[in-house]
């Protein structure tokens, strides 16, 4: 059995060597009066990434009441606001207008289960997971694609973590569930 010390060394050596050869993109156009938006890395997946997310593990929170949240949300897009967590979804990002919904659950994560289950977007949403009631980890915080239980990581998408003001940014095409990990 691999050490937790050796897992978090394994990680970090892991996000330092695919944030070398990673591309970024602005989630705004920054004009001289504006502050540039978050960060997203990008990359395609690697053996080295496999093995991070292999590292990575859903973070440990205080378990809070059920939030549920559901909004009508069409080709002009829109937010959804689930408890601490919020859901944007850009113009474009939707042929016809859909019911989205957002439930949180009484577990000791930071997750979110989007529905309709499957629902794919034509451009990346953005789901921001707020991990203020969470343990106070210093390393980078990831959104990830998880089982239901939220206890196996099947992805991690695209992510922004934004520690001084506690919440993860992660660009999503497609409805599950949805937690915090580092």
């Amino acid at each position: 059995m691999i050490s937790i010390t050796f897992r978090r060394r394994l990680a970090s050596a892991a996000l330092g060597l695919a944030l070398l050869g990673c591309q970024a993109i602005e989630t705004t156009s920054p004009s001289s009066n504006q502050i540039p938006g978050p960060q997203f890395v990008i990359s395609p997946w690697s053996s080295l990434e496999k093995q991070l997310q292999a590292s990575l593990k859903t973070l440990t929170c205080s378990i809070e009441p059920i939030s549920y949240a559901k909004a009508a949300i069409g080709p002009a897009g829109g937010t959804l606001r689930i408890g601490r967590h919020t859901l944007t979804v850009p113009a474009g990002a939707l042929s016809t207008t859909v019911e989205i919904s957002g439930l949180t659950v009484m577990d000791a994560t930071a997750s979110v289960h989007l529905y309709p289950s499957g629902l794919v977007f034509r451009t990346p949403a953005t789901l921001r997971l707020d991990y203020g009631h969470c343990d106070k980890i210093k390393n980078t915080k990831f959104v990830v694609y998880t089982d239901d239980d939220a206890l196996r990581i099947l992805e991690v998408m695209p992510s922004a973590d934004r520690p001084a003001k506690n919440f993860v940014e992660g660009k999503l095409d497609h409805f599950s569930r949805y937690a915090v990990a580092w």
